[in-house]
């Protein structure tokens, strides 16, 4: 795994952390998509059912996308069926890759090399 490391006020900063990285590869994080998909239930915890107002905010091209990433998702362990409905799954694993997840996407630098770790990723499988 390849790591960036700033220096921020004196202290360095490991952007792409083995946690994360080992999570990713592990639950088959591969696409934009997955990782916007990922962000937004993580973020909406209470509200995260799947719907079309949810597929609508964020902004797929259409329904065969949005089943795609949750039938991936779902097989990868990230999300369960429930009445119905797919929510993510509730384990100490699973919230602490998705939290160094969102840590990664809120620093410039760091989603810059999680975008490039999954282009890479895409062009290596296709």
């Amino acid at each position: 795994m390849q790591t960036i490391n700033l220096h921020n006020q004196g202290t360095v900063h490991n952007v792409m952390n083995d946690v994360l990285t080992r999570f990713i590869e592990e639950k088959q994080i591969d696409s934009f998509q997955k990782v916007s998909f990922l962000l937004f239930l993580y973020r909406h915890a209470v509200s995260n059912e799947i719907t079309h107002e949810f597929a609508r905010q964020l902004n797929f091209a259409g329904d065969p996308i949005l089943e795609e990433v949750v039938n991936e998702l779902t097989a990868s362990g990230l999300l369960q069926q429930r009445s119905g409905r797919y929510i993510l799954q509730n384990a100490p694993d699973i919230h602490e890759g998705l939290a160094h997840l969102v840590e990664a996407y809120e620093d410039p630098m760091a989603r810059q090399a999680l975008l490039g770790q999954l282009y890479r990723r895409r062009a290596v499988y296709a």
